[in-house]
């Protein structure tokens, strides 16, 4: 079985997951132009603090010291053609402020569109991960 190759660059990433994972690395690397090119004017961030608008949301991830962090669970589902919503379980050890964090693991919900050939991040929402996932019934 061959190994995936990692996606280095945003130009490069074919679907949802590599988006996930180049938004977090470049959280993790603090290249807050990078990742605002690739955040929507109209974002919008849920969390436990409430409903957050681009400014608050990209202030609440600059403040973020991310030491490891792991994604599983991961499902993307297209939703027409240039949007696509993935959903994981996000496993995160980090401190925002210099105070680690209430919960380290996080149930994600992203949506992404791309427009003018570009993926661009216009929602995302995130709660703490309770217990494990209910199975998916087949179909």
């Amino acid at each position: 079985m061959w190994k995936q190759k990692p996606v280095r660059s945003w130009n490069a990433a074919t679907g949802g997951e590599h988006l996930e994972r180049l938004f977090w690395d470049t959280v993790k690397d603090k290249d807050w132009s990078e990742l605002e090119r690739h955040v929507s004017p109209e974002f919008v961030y849920v969390g436990p603090s409430g409903i957050h608008e681009k400014l608050a949301a990209l202030n609440f991830f600059e403040h973020l010291d991310i030491q490891n962090l792991s994604m599983g669970e991961i499902t993307v589902r297209p939703s027409g053609g240039e949007v696509i919503v993935v959903t994981y379980v996000l496993n995160l050890q980090a401190t925002r402020d210099g105070k680690p964090l209430s919960s380290g693991e996080f149930r994600v919900t992203s949506t992404w569109q791309q427009i003018d050939s570009k993926w661009m991040l216009i929602a995302r929402a995130h709660t703490a991960a309770v217990g494990a996932s209910p199975p998916v019934p087949e179909r």
